[in-house]
Parts: C-alpha cells; sequence; structure tokens
C-alpha cells in the first residue's frame, strides 16, 4: 500500500498525537500514579496530542492551527523547569519510563510539527493568540492556588508556603504571563523564519 506524500503529515500527526497520549497513560496509569492526572505534566500533554490528533484530522485547518499556540507556552514551560530544575538540582522530576517523554521529548516533538506547519497569519490575529497563548497556564496556577487554600499544598512545591502572600501570588502570575507571553512571540518568529527559508528554497529550485 503507497500512502501519497501529501497525507504523510497529517498522519505523522495523527501518530504522534496518539503517541503521547499513551505516554501519558504509561506514566500515570499504569504506573499507578492517575490520583497525581491533576499535574501540569499530564494536563499539557494529553492536551499536546488531542491537538495533533486535531490537526492531523482537519490539516491546513485554520480553526486546528490556531490551538498550538495554546499548549506550547505552556508544555515548553513543563521542559524548561524539569529539565532545568533537575539538572541544578534545585528540584528533582521523574525522568524514567513515561515521564522520560512527558518531561522532555513530547514538548520537544510538538514545537517541531508546530514550526513546520501554517503559513504567516495577519497581524490581528497574530497578536490574539500571542496575548491570549498564556491562558491556560494562568487557569492552572489559579487552580493550583484555590487547591493550595483547601489543602495547604502546592502542586510542585517550588515556592514556600510562607512566602505565598496574595500580593506575591499577583506579581509572580503578572510576570509568568509576560514570559509565557514572549515566548509564544519568539516561537511565532521562529515559525515564520522557517517559513521564509521554506519558501526561499522553492523559490530557488530550477523550473
Amino acid at each position: 500500500m503507497i500512502i501519497k506524500k501529501e497525507w504523510m503529515i497529517p498522519l505523522l500527526k495523527i501518530i504522534f498525537g496518539i503517541g503521547i497520549i499513551m505516554t501519558v497513560i504509561w506514566g500515570y496509569v499504569f504506573s499507578g500514579g492517575a490520583k497525581y492526572m491533576y499535574e501540569l505534566t499530564c494536563i499539557s500533554n494529553l492536551a499536546a496530542g488531542l491537538i495533533l490528533i486535531v490537526d492531523g484530522i482537519f490539516y491546513k485547518s485554520e480553526k486546528a492551527s490556531f490551538l498550538y499556540l495554546f499548549i506550547l507556552p505552556t508544555i515548553m514551560s513543563v521542559f524548561l523547569v524539569t529539565v532545568i530544575c533537575t539538572l541544578t538540582r534545585i528540584s528533582h522530576f521523574n525522568f524514567s519510563g513515561g515521564f522520560l517523554f512527558m518531561h522532555a521529548i513530547n514538548p520537544l516533538v510538538i514545537l517541531v510539527f508546530y514550526s513546520l506547519t501554517y503559513p504567516k497569519i495577519d497581524k490581528k490575529t497574530e497578536l490574539i493568540r500571542i496575548f491570549t497563548s498564556p491562558l491556560l497556564m494562568i487557569i492552572y496556577l489559579l487552580f493550583d492556588y484555590i487547591r493550595y487554600l483547601i489543602t495547604g499544598e502546592l502542586i510542585y512545591g517550588l515556592i514556600p508556603n510562607e512566602y505565598l502572600y496574595p500580593w506575591l501570588i499577583i506579581i509572580i502570575g503578572i510576570v509568568i504571563y509576560a514570559l509565557l507571553a514572549f515566548m509564544s512571540y519568539g516561537l511565532t518568529r521562529l515559525r515564520e523564519k522557517i517559513f521564509e527559508l521554506q519558501s526561499k528554497k522553492t523559490s530557488d529550485k530550477p523550473d
């Protein structure tokens, strides 16, 4: 059976999307950690897998493409925090089994697919997507804080409880929002540069 070239990318997206979801099941369900599926690692990876599947099904649909920036800043934050904190020994994160994929590999997979997909959009739409992209992380941090008020514990515990003043929480939220918006801007520019290079290569090919 020969698969047409134009179907390769959407098929790969669906396969990788299913693969990402399977790593979540492997890391949480099969390892007995299903009760921790409220963690950002789980939520961001599940969302990434679903986005790839949706994008593979509705390939080259503008409605599917806008979903990428809603998950990329969050899952890349998971990647950066877990890798940097573990390497510098600030905190320890699990990198065995499914968590190796969820923390270190899956974020890079969805970054690659985002970087190689879809042409440049108009500036207004681009700005809206950049400034709304941190919302998933902000909503999750709000959930974490509400949970802290109920249980007395943060999910990851990166900030000591004695420093969790309301004014400090607001400042942290603003800083994180700004950093993620800036990250989204950088990712958008990266994708634009890649498409410029691809277009140049195509135009330079002899007829």
